[in-house]
């Protein structure tokens, strides 16, 4: 991937050869935190701007940034991201505390899984270059204090697919048309809609804690997760769609 990035680059540059077509240059790579930092890499090599872009939140990637220190003071194992304490963890003020077991790379059930997403954020907290610019998938004004903990981050979200030109494709999940019906019977804007991603799982406290507040707020609302009753080793096939007036 490196040498064919670089070709487009060069062969693409090379082409253009008057200032009307000056704007058609590749002059700058944004690349995906996660996986993307051989193609910051060849842009550095070929002279162009780089920046990294953080598809998930920055709370999450704050967290990630620790991942050295919490190995060095024997709370995490540095394998798998494993708690070696039964303890609450908290790395900063502007970051709440969280369980052990509900850490940003926590995959209960699939411990391969959990040792690649965690290998992945300590690349990122060992290679970070902190004087590149840091796009982020967030709003300032929601995670202000945890954004101002990572240099040179710039918030441009909320991105949502719905603002994608085009078809889909990112998505392995079969839609779930059957609450279509139920969504077109209700005025525009009325209904809550709550969902909590792929990988977080509430407990039962939490559950009833969200189904209270649903319940209060007196509205009609459609909350999407995983079907937690389902065994483990299921899980990851397994989601809901609840809806109620």
């Amino acid at each position: 991937m490196p040498g064919h990035l670089n070709g487009l680059i060069e062969k693409g540059n090379c082409t253009i050869s008057n200032d009307e077509d000056k704007h058609m240059q590749i002059t700058c790579v944004i690349a995906d935190i996660t996986l993307g930092w051989w193609a910051i890499e060849v842009a550095e090599k070929t002279g162009i701007q780089a920046i990294l872009f953080c598809p998930f939140g920055p709370e999450n990637l704050a967290l990630g940034l620790h991942i050295p220190k919490l190995i060095e003071a024997r709370i995490i194992n540095s394998t798998d991201g494993s708690p070696l304490n039964d303890e609450l963890i908290c790395v900063s003020k502007e970051i709440q505390m969280l369980s052990s077991n509900r850490l940003p790379w926590s995959c209960p059930g699939d411990p391969k899984l959990q040792e690649i997403v965690f290998s992945i954020l300590l690349t990122i907290a060992q290679t970070m270059d902190f004087s590149k610019r840091l796009l982020c998938n967030s709003v300032y004004e929601l995670d202000s204090s945890v954004c101002q903990l990572i240099p040179n981050m710039l918030p441009i979200g909320s991105l949502l697919v719905s603002n994608r030109l085009g078809h889909y494709s990112g998505n392995f999940w079969p839609d779930d048309l059957t609450c279509i019906s139920w969504l077109n019977e209700q005025p525009a804007g009325s209904v809550i809609y709550a969902a909590f991603g792929s990988i977080a799982i509430l407990s039962q406290h939490q559950f009833n804690e969200l189904a209270l507040g649903l319940e209060l707020a007196d509205r009609p609302f459609l909350c999407g997760f995983f079907d937690q009753t389902s065994p483990m080793d299921q899980l990851l096939n397994s989601q809901m769609v609840l809806w109620k007036e």
